[in-house]
């Protein structure tokens, strides 16, 4: 279960939660109108343009399940804080 929102990791923008009959769970939306990037904590990150999902695309897996990682902070010099929505670890990129 996805403990924080977790940033969209195109523009960095924070998400909302969405539900959807074709997800299990709740996936989660960029919240800028013009960004078309999804989270779900079993598929990763991925573009969804109304017509179908447009390819998932996971940046990290969580060493420990597996699970596909989500951006939670950037920080001011760039670093990302990846946390697994799984077992909560996290990793600095």
């Amino acid at each position: 279960m996805v403990a924080a929102l977790p940033l969209c990791d195109v523009d960095f923008m924070p998400t909302v939660a969405t539900v959807a009959d074709s997800y299990p769970a709740t996936a989660f939306t960029c919240s800028n109108q013009n960004c078309s990037r999804h989270y779900h904590q079993a598929a990763g990150y991925f573009d969804y343009e109304g017509s179908g999902q447009a390819g998932v695309i996971t940046h990290l897996l969580c060493e420990a399940d597996a699970y596909p990682m989500f951006l939670e902070a950037v920080g001011r010099t760039g670093m990302k804080l990846w946390i697994c929505p799984h077992c909560g670890c996290g990793i600095m990129e």
